[in-house]
């Protein structure tokens, strides 16, 4: 009877090689994309995403409600402009309120990258969703 275990070694060699290529290729990949992502402004910035625990859950502090943002009527089409033009590139766009209730926060993501920013008045709203088109998509 024939030993296959010193194929079986070859074999298991080939694919652990043949992975380790693939994963060196898809990083470099990564990182020259990385190299040419546009510099975002001083408004927006790139956060890494939370580590969570143990578990699988990410903790969030609770929220004190001290101050409370809300948009103002009349934005609308500044608004719908933003989300469209960040869709039709094919990236997710999250719309939420600070922790403590003063500022809307913009999250833009591509791929496994994040861009957020802040803005406490509709003004400032109108310039961030301005910031993010132009540093993200010019």
């Amino acid at each position: 009877m024939y030993d296959f275990t010193p194929l079986l070694v070859a074999v298991t060699a080939l694919v652990v090689a043949v992975t380790a290529l693939i994963r060196l290729y898809l990083l470099s990949k990564g990182m020259e994309e990385m190299k040419d992502a546009p510099s975002p402004k001083k408004t927006v910035f790139q956060s890494s995403r939370p580590t969570p625990t143990r578990n699988g859950s990410v903790n969030i502090p609770a929220r004190t409600n001290e101050r409370q943002f809300a948009l103002s009527e009349g934005i609308e089409s500044e608004i719908a402009h933003f989300i469209r033009t960040v869709l039709k590139h094919g990236d997710l766009v999250c719309f939420t309120v600070t922790s403590d209730g003063g500022a809307l926060s913009v999250t833009v993501v591509q791929g496994q990258t994040r861009y957020k920013g802040y803005a406490p008045t509709d003004d400032a709203a109108v310039s961030l969703f301005s910031d993010l088109i132009s540093d993200l998509y010019a």
